[in-house]
């Protein structure tokens, strides 16, 4: 029987349940193709059984390509594992994935649904400061204590393999000086119809000898040969030892300094013969002594990236200031010996003599390079050996921040974890990368309670709408989110939290923001995954479409005191028991139930022109507030610091549903349009104002103005 690259879902993984009857965790494809996978159910899924087995569900016979390497269980405690979120994403319709990696384990979701389990080798320690790149279906993991590690797509959402990743012709380096393990070049000279007195020269790798005389005797042409080359400076005393096999032929061997080597063939020049000449020949090609830079007793990079058809790999663990190149078109070929090409491999170090760790690497308009406390780039496109990296600009990147992309610049982290700022080529006035800090005006928001900004994730945009949205998480928990449309001049920052704490962030490709979060449930902490969706008027919420009473599935909010957000409107508070909030009434086409969040503004202060004769004392007053607004509801307003007060949200001298109060009919239905607060209470030096949303529903500010009176 021939078995077929892929037979689908032909093995599974199940349990007895009480009743007997057997229960499918996880099922996979096998066949020809080779593939590791791990059968695993979702994590928080409770499962008692005291009996498991692997199945086999198709006729083919699997023996030849089927291997149970180990059937190990894993119980979850009440420790939060370290975690990072991993954006896998080579189209924008629907191959986006996420992946959630944690001790061990690489959790897949595909639009938020946990669709497959892979083994990885990154531990507790390790996983968060692992460095990834990705070209189409294959992510490749790096961290200097593991070798380049593979996670790839083989097929269908739900099947996905792990694996080292396997590198040819890794350059070698000399360690410890000693050159071990090295071959000496050895080259012959051959002399054809030569006669005593006839004279040459050789020329080695730039340097020339002096006339040397032919002679019959081996041994003294040996000696004359040996002479001449060791005058050279690339040679020197003791570089060569020559032998004459026979009266016509000498084996030159590379020694000295020489030793060990790669050296380029001899050049031998006839002086004067009537008919005589040389040729020359490599017997034994020299070999570099040393060991791979990279392996598993050196260290493995820190960074890689694809670009420009190479596989770029750098902060080696022994040599941070180092990059690799692979071939090019050819990923994990990294020969860099051999004939001067334009397609070998790269092994160069960056051009600073600072001591100099290589943190990240961005694939934007050059290839550029992130250190704790420079950036360089390489301005040769195509890049070919020798590849230039000059340093470019001295901001420093944040360890362990990601680097993102928006409009085609990298957007980072600033040493220090407290400032935004993004690259930007600049060829005025010569070509190089100038660092534009983005958050000047918001380093109040970036510092928090702790200092630092650990984490950040970006979704693109999509539309004029839809502007790129940016979450820069906090080592407090709390987040910092970026409004970004730079070609119109937009850009704006502002504070986020959620009950609990932030943890990690990421986008997808023209797709969703994905936040993970740290909450309480049952006084027991746990970490979720969860999508930001601008439709939602809840926090951690959620939401049935259609009639319902009761609404399920709220296991991370037991015992919590929530609200309901009934058919567009706040229906009151509620609380979760067994998983479930029973709703005030029925719920005729949706129903929300999540937590309450306060949404929050203020203007900047507002700024007196005093008149130099006026009395040393002027308050600001803002004695009216107009607001043009969106569809919004629960709306209230005053001045900062003092009480806030109901803006009026009513249609007047109209009838029926037209007058009506739409604070809390149906959200879709909310208040539209132009609408004031007056008389405003309160002097303030400043007169800023202040606005929030107490209640639920949808609030959308397009414009404020204030009425300021001294």
């Amino acid at each position: 029987m021939t078995l077929p690259a892929t037979a689908a879902k032909a093995v599974a993984l199940q349990y007895q349940a009480a009743d007997g009857g057997w229960v499918t965790v996880a099922e996979c494809d096998v066949g020809a193709i080779l593939r590791t996978r791990r059968l695993a159910s979702p994590p928080g899924q409770a499962i008692t059984a005291r009996r498991w087995r692997v199945i086999k569900k198709t006729a083919e016979d699997l023996a030849g390509v089927f291997r149970l390497s180990g059937l190990r269980a894993f119980r979850e405690t009440a420790t939060l594992s370290a975690h990072k979120r991993w954006t896998f994403d080579f189209d924008a319709g629907e191959q986006r994935y996420g992946l959630i990696a944690t001790d061990g384990n690489v959790e897949v979701y595909r639009r938020g649904v946990r669709v497959a389990s892979i083994p990885s080798p990154y531990s507790h320690e390790t996983t968060t400061q692992v460095r990834r790149t990705q070209s189409r279906d294959t992510l490749i993991g790096f961290h200097v204590d593991v070798a380049p590690y593979r996670f790839a797509r083989q097929g269908g959402h739900t099947e996905w393999d792990s694996r080292v990743q396997p590198l040819k012709n890794v350059p070698i380096f000399d360690y410890t000086g000693q050159r071990a393990g090295g071959v000496n070049e050895v080259q012959t000279l051959t002399f054809v119809d030569y006669e005593g007195g006839d004279t040459f020269n050789i020329t080695l790798e730039g340097e020339t000898t002096s006339s040397i005389a032919y002679s019959a005797s081996g041994a003294t042409l040996a000696a004359s040969v040996a002479a001449a080359l060791q005058s050279l400076s690339n040679v020197g005393a003791g570089g060569v030892s020559v032998a004459a096999p026979s009266g016509a032929t000498l084996h030159v061997t590379f020694i000295g300094a020489n030793r060990a080597d790669d050296l380029g063939e001899m050049a031998p020049t006839t002086l004067q013969s009537e008919k005589g000449r040389v040729r020359v020949a490599t017997l034994v090609q020299g070999k570099a002594g040393g060991e791979p830079v990279i392996s598993d007793a050196r260290g493995w990079p820190a960074v890689g990236v694809f670009f420009g058809s190479r596989l770029w790999m750098g902060g080696l663990k022994s040599r941070t200031q180092t990059l690799l190149s692979s071939r090019l078109g050819f990923f994990f070929d990294f020969q860099t010996t051999g004939a001067a090409t334009a397609d070998k491999g790269i092994d160069v170090d960056l051009d600073t003599d600072e001591s100099t760790d290589i943190m990240a690497l961005f694939p934007g308009r050059h290839l550029q390079v992130f250190s704790q406390s420079q950036e360089f780039f390489c301005p040769a496109i195509p890049i070919v050996p020798p590849a230039p990296f000059p340093p470019s600009s001295k901001a420093g990147l944040e360890p362990g921040t990601p680097i993102l992309e928006m409009d085609s610049n990298a957007v980072f982290v600033q040493a220090g974890g407290q400032t935004i700022s993004r690259t930007l080529y600049s060829a005025a006035d010569e070509e190089k990368y100038i660092v534009d800090p983005l958050s000047s005006f918001a380093s109040h928001l970036m510092a928090g309670d702790n200092g630092k900004i650990v984490a950040g994730g970006m979704r693109r945009h999509r539309s004029t709408d839809l502007p790129n949205l940016g979450l820069f998480i906090r080592a407090d928990g709390g987040g910092v989110a970026m409004t970004a449309l730079l070609s119109q001049e937009v850009l704006g920052f502002a504070p986020w939290t959620t009950d609990g704490a932030f943890t990690e962030a990421g986008g997808e490709m023209a797709g969703d923001l994905y936040v993970c979060t740290r909450r309480q449930s049952g006084g027991v902490e746990s970490h979720r995954l969860e999508r930001l969706d601008e439709g939602r008027m809840l926090d951690a919420s959620v939401l049935v479409e259609g009639p319902c009473a009761v609404v399920t599935g709220l296991q991370h909010l037991e015992g919590r005191t929530v609200v309901a957000y009934v058919d567009g409107g706040d229906a009151g508070d509620v609380v979760v028991s067994g998983a479930k909030a029973v709703l005030p009434y029925p719920a005729l086409r949706s129903a929300e139930v999540g937590l309450l969040f306060t949404p929050r503004g203020c203007t900047l202060p507002i700024v007196l022109e005093r008149d130099p004769r006026a009395a040393p004392s002027m308050h600001a007053r803002t004695g009216e507030i107009a607001f043009r607004l969106g569809p919004t509801a629960n709306l209230h307003a005053g001045m900062a610091g003092k009480r806030l007060w109901p803006v009026p949200l009513k249609r007047r001298g109209g009838h029926g549903r037209q007058g009506a109060l739409l604070d809390h009919g149906p959200g879709e239905d909310a208040f539209e349009g132009w609408t004031r607060l007056y008389p405003v209470p309160g002097f303030q030096d400043d007169a800023q104002i202040a606005w929030e949303q107490r209640r639920p529903g949808p609030l959308e500010i397009r414009e404020v103005v204030g009425d300021v009176q001294s």
